[in-house]
């Protein structure tokens, strides 16, 4: 019944009730047009006829205007009312909006200050990285270039030792093949010689052989094949009349090819230092 009341009787009001004032009022004052047609206007039977209806249908007419009045008061009221609330409630909806759109755009920009120093802080390290790096590969070159160094001065140094010692046990050798043969021409012209000059002196050579050999070798690991093929050749030549030429005048054809070998063995030695050196790493 309220809601009847709220919504279609307040439409009803609205739509029909200047139409049932304006009836009222019709209404009374065809009464009056009546009652001063049939009794006369100012007479006392017209207003002892007339007076009370008249009182009624007016008291009727103003508590209807009275109503209408306060009923048109109160809905005034309550659209100024609603105006005000809606107002209020849309100001209201317009300021949280204004301060939700302030705090998206301030937490948008402390984002944006976040995602900045965040790229900031990825590039510093990148940059700081790529620094180490580059320091790690400048010393790491340092460290190959100086072991470079060493190594070459390694080689040179056993290079050098290494052909001085071919070049010392060459000589050692042709002076003990030389001493062999002094020392069989000397117990050959010894009646009953015993030899012992020429065993003594093939022991020694045997020494000097061994070392002859172990300098060839040397050369090989340092790739000089030429020379330890020469070398070797020499150490042939001496090998074979130390094993075939016992209590024997060494001959000359055996005295030239092993200073043919010795010359070639020494000859190859020449220059391997400075070639060498090229060759190093």
């Amino acid at each position: 019944m309220k809601k009847w009341f709220t919504t279609t009787g307040l439409h009803c009001v609205k739509k029909y009730g200047p139409w049932l004032c304006g009836f009222a009022l019709a209404f009374v004052a065809g009464l009056l047009g009546s009652a001063v047609t049939i009794y006369g206007l100012g007479t006392a039977k017209f207003w002892d006829v007339a007076a009370q209806p008249i009182a009624t249908a007016t008291a009727g007419v103003l508590a209807i205007g009275a109503a209408t009045i306060a009923f048109l008061g109160v809905r005034y009221a309550q659209k100024v009312a609603i105006s005000t609330a809606k107002a209020n409630l849309r100001q209201q909806g317009t300021a949280q909006i204004r301060q939700s759109n302030s705090q998206q755009e301030l937490i948008g920009l402390q984002l944006a200050g976040q995602h900045l120093q965040a790229n900031q802080h990825r590039d510093q390290i990148a940059l700081q990285n790529n620094a180490q790096l580059n320091q790690t590969q400048q010393h790491y070159a340092q460290l190959e270039a100086l072991a470079d160094l060493e190594r070459s001065k390694h080689r040179r140094q056993v290079t050098f030792d290494a052909l001085v010692a071919a070049n010392n046990a060459l000589v050692e050798l042709n002076e003990s093949f030389v001493l062999v043969s002094k020392a069989i021409d000397m117990d050959l012209g010894v009646p009953d010689s015993d030899f012992s000059a020429e065993n003594a002196a093939r022991a020694q050579c045997e020494i000097r052989l061994t070392a002859c050999t172990n300098a060839a070798s040397l050369l090989l690991m340092l790739g000089f094949e030429d020379s330890y093929k020469a070398i070797m050749d020499t150490n042939l030549v001496v090998r074979e009349q130390l094993a075939f030429g016992r209590n024997e005048e060494i001959t000359f054809v055996t005295m030239d090819k092993f200073a043919r070998t010795f010359m070639t063995a020494v000859g190859s030695l020449v220059g391997k230092y400075d070639s060498d050196v090229g060759k190093s790493t």
